[in-house]
């Protein structure tokens, strides 16, 4: 009789599980290196270590690599010191550019352009109501124009930091002293004596027709009527009015720059001063210095190229 739970008729008649008759495989056994794999092992060591080793630098490829610096860096420091002082003198001529504005403006104000040291302030400190070129002309160039005498403060240290600020601070001048002068403004004195030039007044109580190291006012419409010395009159873009100095010999003590251009010797002097070479200081732009010409334009002049009375033959 067949269960009626079960469609299976009997338990005799359902399926064995089959036995494998393969056996499991046994477990390796431990084995120590014999002494030909531990050579081989210790020479694969090696060779791993090699080329990791090669990753980094030996000793000689490190001093090729310093040497290879120093090569490169001395080739390219002359260029970038090249570029340096181009930057200067581009800066130095952007400066002069703005100085004429300014003075165009004090000349459109007073009708004369400021002398550049009157001689009643000669040998004395700068007082606040100062002629001197550069205090005047500061105002029409955002600066300050009155030194300080208050106060505890140094009059000449103040005076002097109005004569070398803003755009009357030329780039390539080391400023070591009290005296000094970025730029300095021509006498006239000798464009009066050897070219004589019209429309120059004096300054008070100062004889007009004294020789020629007094400053004098000119306008903007002065010039020079006569010849001199096989020169013909100097254009107005051959007066020279605002330029660089070195360090002057007869304020030897100081190494000072004095703000006022008398004559050619002035403006060629290379005195070797305590701070910085003369040539160096008064050519201070790859052996050339900037010139602002009477008729505003600026250019860059070599060692005596101008001559006495600051003019170019």
């Amino acid at each position: 009789m067949i269960s009626r739970y079960c469609e299976s008729s009997s338990p005799a008649e359902q399926p064995r599980p089959r036995l494998s008759t393969v056996p499991y495989p046994a477990p390796a056994p431990c084995r120590s290196w014999s002494s030909g794999e531990s050579a081989g092992r210790s020479g694969r060591s090696e060779i791993l270590r090699r080329r990791l080793s090669r990753c980094g630098f030996t000793l000689i490829e490190l001093l090729v690599v310093i040497a290879i610096i120093a090569i490169l860096a001395a080739m390219l420091l002359p260029v970038l010191q090249k570029a340096r002082n181009q930057a200067r003198s581009i800066q130095c001529v952007s400066n002069l550019k703005q100085v004429f504005s300014g003075l165009a403006f004090y000349a459109g104000d007073h009708k004369y352009y400021p002398a550049a040291k009157p001689s009643q302030e000669a040998g004395t400190a700068y007082p606040g109501e100062s002629f001197v070129w550069t205090f005047r002309t500061a105002p029409y160039l955002g600066q300050r124009g009155v030194p300080r005498a208050h106060d505890g403060i140094d009059v000449w240290q103040d005076a002097s930091d109005i004569r070398n600020a803003g755009v009357l601070n030329c780039p390539g001048l080391v400023i070591g002293k009290k005296d000094m002068s970025c730029y300095a403004m021509n006498t006239f004195g000798r464009y009066k004596e050897d070219f004589r030039m019209t429309a120059l007044a004096a300054p008070p109580e100062v004889d007009l027709n004294s020789p020629g190291g007094n400053s004098l006012y000119a306008k903007p419409d002065s010039r020079c009527t006569k010849s001199s010395g096989g020169i013909a009159p100097p254009s107005p873009s051959r007066m020279l009015f605002v330029s660089e100095l070195g360090y002057g010999a007869e304020m030897a003590a100081n190494a000072g720059i004095p703000c006022n251009i008398r004559n050619g010797t002035y403006l060629n002097n290379v005195y070797n001063g305590l701070f910085q070479n003369g040539f160096e200081a008064s050519f201070r732009h790859s052996a050339r210095k900037s010139v602002l010409w009477f008729d505003g334009h600026v250019s860059q002049v070599r060692y005596k190229e101008v001559n006495w009375s600051l003019v170019i033959p």
